[in-house]
C-alpha cells in the first residue's frame, strides 16, 4: 500500500510539472523593423531624419507588443504601451540641432518588451553630423608676377582662375578666358589693384598697347575688402556664412568695379561667377622702381587664398 502511494505521488508531481512548464510563457519577443533600415545616416545641422517604426508581436507563441521607447543619447524622447497582439507603426522624426557639432555623433535607440515574456528588443541608429558647407582649398604664397609692355604706361596685368584645384596664373593675351580675378599695377594713380574680369580697365590697357588680353564673354567676380578675419583659421562653415551680395568695391577710374591702391596685409572676401566664395589675403608687393633708361619693368603681388570648390552652390 505504501508503495502504491509512493507511486501516485510521484505521477501527481510529475503532471503537475508538464502542467506547470506548458502554461509557462513562451520566451517571445517583438520584432523592431526600420524603414529606411539604415543603422548609419549623416546629417547636417538643421536637417530630419524621418523613420517609419514597426513593432510585431511572436504571434505563433501568442506574444503582445507592450512598452515602446525612444531615446535620443539616453533621453527619453517616447514612452508609450501598447499590450497589442497585432503590429502597430509609429512614425518618428529628429531634427539635428542647428547648434550640433561637426563630427558628433547622435544615437537614436528604438525599444520595444513583450508584454508577456518581459523580454525587450533594442535597434539602435547613429547620425554622424556632418557639414553641409562647400569643401574648400587652400592655397599660399601664389605669385603673379607680369611684365609691362610699354613703359610710358607702366601698366602690368595677370589674371588667376579658381579651378577647384589650384589656383592657375594665366596672363590673358589671346590664349583664354577663364579667370576670376585680376590683378593690375598702374604706376602712383592706381598702385596694385585687384579686379573682377569684367571689369573694362584691362581692355583699355591692351587697346593702348595694341594687344587683345580680352576676348568672348568675362567672368564677372565680386569682392568686398574686410578686417577682422583670422585667415589661418577659417572653416568651410565660415566661408560659406560671408556675405557678399553685390559687388561692394569702388571704381577704377571709369571702367568699372575694383579694389586701386592696395597694400600688403588687405584682406577681401570674393564669390566668383560660378558662385563660389572666398577670402584672398595680400602677402608681399613687389612695386617697380623704373630707372631711367628702363624699358620694361616688372611688378609682383604675392597672395594667400582659400575658396570653395566646384561643388558649391550659389548661397
Amino acid at each position: 500500500m505504501r508503495k502504491l502511494n509512493f507511486a501516485l505521488v510521484a505521477v501527481a508531481a510529475l503532471i503537475i510539472s508538464v502542467f506547470s512548464f506548458s502554461c509557462r510563457p513562451k520566451d517571445t519577443y517583438v520584432s523592431i523593423q526600420l524603414d529606411p533600415s539604415d543603422s548609419v545616416v549623416n546629417l547636417g545641422p538643421g536637417q530630419t531624419y524621418q523613420v517609419k517604426v514597426t513593432l510585431s508581436p511572436d504571434a505563433v507563441n501568442k506574444g503582445k507588443v507592450g512598452e515602446f521607447k525612444i531615446t535620443v543619447n539616453s533621453n527619453d524622447v517616447v514612452d508609450t504601451t501598447y499590450d497589442s497582439k497585432s503590429s502597430v507603426s509609429y512614425d518618428f522624426s529628429y531634427t539635428v540641432p542647428e547648434d550640433a557639432q561637426i563630427g558628433s555623433n547622435i544615437t537614436i535607440s528604438f525599444s520595444a518588451t513583450d508584454a508577456r515574456s518581459g523580454n525587450t528588443t533594442i535597434e539602435n541608429v547613429t547620425i554622424n553630423v556632418i557639414s553641409l558647407s562647400p569643401e574648400i582649398t587652400k592655397q599660399t604664397g601664389i605669385t603673379a608676377s607680369f611684365t609691362s609692355t610699354n613703359y610710358e604706361n607702366s601698366e602690368f596685368i595677370a589674371q588667376f582662375n579658381a579651378d577647384g584645384v589650384n589656383l592657375v596664373g594665366e596672363p590673358q593675351n589671346g590664349t583664354g578666358n577663364n579667370g576670376d580675378m585680376t590683378f593690375v599695377y598702374q604706376g602712383s594713380t592706381y598702385g596694385n589693384c585687384i579686379l573682377s574680369p569684367n571689369n573694362s580697365y584691362p581692355d583699355a590697357y591692351g587697346e593702348y598697347n595694341g594687344q587683345d588680353y580680352y576676348y568672348g564673354s568675362k567672368n564677372q567676380t565680386l569682392f568686398k575688402k574686410v578686417t577682422g578675419l583670422d585667415f589661418d583659421n577659417l572653416t568651410a562653415e565660415a566661408i560659406d556664412s560671408l556675405d557678399v551680395t553685390e559687388n561692394e568695391a569702388g571704381t577704377i577710374g571709369s571702367y568699372g568695379y575694383g579694389y586701386k591702391l592696395v597694400n600688403e596685409g588687405d584682406m577681401f572676401v570674393f564669390k566668383t561667377q560660378d558662385g563660389r566664395k572666398g577670402v584672398l589675403r595680400v602677402v608681399e608687393l613687389s612695386n617697380p622702381n623704373p630707372g631711367k633708361n628702363d624699358t620694361k619693368l616688372t611688378a609682383t603681388m604675392k597672395f594667400d587664398v582659400i575658396y570653395q570648390l566646384p561643388s558649391a552652390s550659389t548661397k
